[in-house]
């Protein structure tokens, strides 16, 4: 079985700490090896590897995602994959206390007068994008996930479920934890939802943002 990890850190956001070998190809992505588009914010850019890591390096049949500010250790490729298991996808529930998709929302709208949260979030459109969870009377919003860090296979289910939540992040709003669950539980993919938080975790070690701290 073949393995990519895929990162992305754009526009000085992120420092690039050196990683520790890992049982898997790497590809992070930066303005220096990758050709990136001038009128899309970085931040926004940033999600294009995310959720088209498949795309952007073909051939692999399991997917591994980190943020910029996360420096793999020795052995995070191979936790990721043990935990990935014979599932579609693999994530950690959200860290700090919030358990649905509508906390998450009302915490950014709480904590909108800070300068980092109001750079980023100040006219995407939240309410919108919860509207539509909130009118699908099927669905119990009860679950928030924290997608920093994540795994998947590279099949038909998990790639039509990336393609849904770039079209819930290019249409509503940046913060893809705002639809993620929502996304991964109507997608039909079999997922598994990490029973520890990222930080507990010892294959990793989380990097302060250069910016918006």
């Amino acid at each position: 079985m073949k393995t990519a990890i895929i990162s992305c850190s754009l526009g000085g956001f992120d420092n690039s700490h050196p990683w520790e070998e890992q049982t898997a190809e790497v590809f992070r992505f930066n303005e220096s090896n990758w050709n990136t588009r001038t009128t899309i914010g970085p931040s926004v850019q940033c999600k294009v590897p995310k959720f088209f890591g498949w795309d952007m390096a073909k051939g692999f049949d399991t997917y591994i995602w980190t943020d910029g500010c996360y420096q793999f250790l020795k052995g995070a490729s191979d936790y990721m994959v043990e935990q990935l298991g014979d599932n579609d996808i693999v994530v950690f529930p959200h860290p700090y206390g919030r358990t649905s998709i509508r906390e998450e929302w009302q915490w950014i709208k709480d904590n909108m007068h800070k300068s980092y949260i109001k750079s980023r979030y100040a006219r995407e459109l939240g309410d919108e994008q919860y509207r539509v969870i909130e009118e699908d009377k099927e669905y119990v919003d009860d679950l928030l996930l924290h997608t920093a860090i994540l795994a998947y296979k590279n099949n038909e289910k998990t790639r039509a479920m990336l393609k849904e939540v770039w079209y819930n992040v290019s249409r509503f709003h940046t913060n893809d934890q705002l639809c993620f669950s929502y996304v991964m539980r109507k997608s039909g993919c079999k997922y598994k939802v990490m029973d520890k938080i990222i930080t507990d975790v010892p294959f990793w070690k989380y990097h302060r943002h250069l910016k918006g701290n």
